[in-house]
């Protein structure tokens, strides 16, 4: 699969469509401009940002769509930012306790740590 493949397999997800007529409309491009941009290989980069940047109802990662990777959980905030970076400096076991933690937190899971006690002494 090619970039402009991929930029628009992307670029589909984020905005819950599944053709390329559709693409095109919300870039304000016709089917047949998309299309030709396709055969070039040129991806419609400017178009992804402008509608981005004209409808952050939508929600789009424009850096996402167009790179595959995204620095918006990095920027989301301070606090979550933090968060992330020392979650990043533990070990797997450290991660580990965290994710029981944070689910048991979010009434995910029940805590269970008595009866592992339990089984470990017997």
């Amino acid at each position: 699969m090619d970039f402009f493949e991929e930029a628009t397999l992307r670029l589909k997800q984020q905005l819950k469509v599944t053709d390329d007529k559709e693409v095109a409309d919300r870039l304000g491009l016709s089917a047949s401009a998309l299309n030709m941009r396709k055969k070039r290989g040129n991806f419609p980069i400017k178009e992804v940002f402008a509608l981005a940047a004209q409808r952050p109802e939508l929600g789009l990662d424009p850096d996402w769509i167009v790179t595959g990777s995204s620095s918006k959980m990095e920027t989301a905030g301070s606090d979550e930012a933090s968060l992330l970076q020392c979650y990043k400096m533990m070990n797997a076991q450290q991660q580990h306790q965290l994710r029981q933690i944070a689910l048991l937190w979010a009434g995910v899971m029940e805590l269970s740590v008595s009866t592992e006690k339990e089984t470990a002494e017997k």
